[in-house]
């Protein structure tokens, strides 16, 4: 039973050795970190050029490290050999603004601490400017094709990357404000970032302006003025297009009137496409057309009772007439034109001379209404002679009528004259006494004419 227990005690005291060889076996290879898969490793570096604050690298994306001042640096998790390592700048230093790289920052751990990781900072500045003109939206600034800015208003802009010093800047328009269209140019916008913030960059925005054009057609008078928006006033002397000289940013209205209607002759001109708004383009289609207002040459005849009048106006133009009245010529004649009313043809049946009054003239922007036609019909008196007459109460007679009473001899006229063509028949209507006479007509009778 002795023996028993005393061999449970040794093999209680082997267990325990055996449990401390494990431990003395580890604590032992101390010296050698290339023989132990336990083994961890620090990973770290040295910071130069650092200026600013706020300055923070990692680690594989993670176990942050704060750093303040130049000098060497171990991150605070130590990682196992053959572990990756990649070590980037999370935050960016700042007052003053810093870009700071990492050298020999990615690797793998080989059984040793990693410590020559590099971190390099440089002092950093910013480029900035002032925008002016502008008056668009959409406006977008670049920096070396890249850092871009929206600008909606004048005044100071800063891009948001800072520059480290020698580096080269560029800056750029990248997209044009519109509405109003604008085109907005880089003055300074280039160079080389020299220890300083560059804050000279000028961005100039002119607006995109667009012309009013059109076309004019049919005019012949004087004097024609167009206008745009109730102003722009535009003298046009001759057919063909025109354009406004003061152009509209584009989404403006427009609206093209006539202010004086052209003259010498009186005409008037009509807009068609005068108004809209402008479409980022010209407008071109604008359209004038002109007519000339034209006058009527006219008046009024009286005494008319024969057939077959006819006036001319100008030597031509004939216009024939049959009644008394009113009338007109056919055409119209423009402003500034002469006039000149004659009689063509005069009536006849019976015969009538018609003269005109007022019947010349220049046409000066109105009707002419004040042509006088005057008629009057030709007529023939019915005379002859008497001789051997010694009585007395010798009475004649015309057509049964129209008496004429003789008291001598000699020559004798009808009172009523006859129309030309009309017939005469001269008769005795009472023959002379004291002493009775007897007398008789020759050529007593036929038609009245200038023959």
């Amino acid at each position: 039973m002795a023996h028993n227990k005393s061999l449970r005690v040794y093999g209680i005291i082997m267990f325990f050795a055996l449990v401390l060889t494990g431990c003395g076996g580890g604590s032992s290879g101390g010296g050698n970190n290339n023989n132990s898969s336990s083994s961890t490793y620090t990973i770290g570096g040295t910071v130069s050029g650092l200026n600013g604050s706020g300055l923070v690298l990692e680690n594989n994306s993670g176990d942050d490290t704060t750093i303040s001042s130049n000098g060497s640096f171990t991150f605070a998790t130590s990682e196992a050999d053959g572990a990756n390592y990649n070590v980037t700048i999370l935050t960016q230093p700042g007052k003053p603004d810093q870009v700071c790289t990492v050298s020999d920052g990615s690797g793998t751990i080989s059984g040793a601490d990693i410590s020559n990781i590099k971190i390099n900072c440089a002092t950093t500045y910013t480029v900035s400017g002032t925008v002016s003109g502008l008056s668009g939206s959409g406006l977008v600034l670049q920096n070396n094709k890249q850092d871009n800015l929206s600008l909606k208003a004048n005044g100071s802009f800063t891009f948001d990357t800072s520059l480290a010093d020698g580096v080269n800047y560029n800056v750029t328009v990248l997209t044009q404000p519109g509405k109003p269209n604008q085109v907005c140019s880089v003055s300074d916008g280039n160079g080389t970032v020299s220890g300083a913030n560059v804050d000279n960059i000028q961005i100039n925005c002119i607006t995109t302006t667009y012309s009013i054009n059109g076309t004019v057609s049919g005019l012949s008078g004087s004097g024609l003025v167009l206008q745009n928006n109730d102003g722009d006033n535009l003298a046009i002397t001759s057919n063909g297009g025109f354009s406004f000289s003061t152009h509209l940013a584009d989404g403006t209205d427009f609206k093209v009137t006539i202010a004086n209607q052209p003259t010498g002759p009186n005409q008037v001109c009509l807009v068609n496409n005068g108004s809209g708004s402008v479409n980022s383009a010209n407008v071109t289609d604008v359209q004038i057309n002109c007519t000339t207002i034209t006058y009527v040459i006219g008046g009024s005849v009286s005494g008319l009772t024969g057939t077959g009048l006819i006036l001319q106006n100008n030597a031509g133009d004939n216009l024939s007439l049959s009644t008394n009245g009113n009338f007109s010529f056919s055409s119209a004649l423009n402003d500034g034109t002469k006039y000149n009313v004659s009689v063509l043809t005069q009536p006849s049946k019976p015969n009538q001379i018609c003269t005109v009054s007022d019947s010349s003239g220049t046409v000066s922007g109105a009707d002419v209404n004040g042509v006088q036609v005057a008629c009057t019909t030709v007529t023939h008196t019915i005379s002859g002679t008497v001789s051997g007459l010694k009585g007395s109460g010798l009475e004649l007679q015309n057509n049964d009528g129209d008496k004429l009473t003789i008291t001598a001899d000699g020559n004798f006229t009808f009172n009523t004259a006859l129309t030309e063509g009309a017939d005469y028949n001269v008769t005795v209507l009472t023959q002379p006494t004291k002493p009775a006479q007897n007398c008789s007509v020759s050529n007593a009778s036929g038609t009245a004419s200038a023959d």
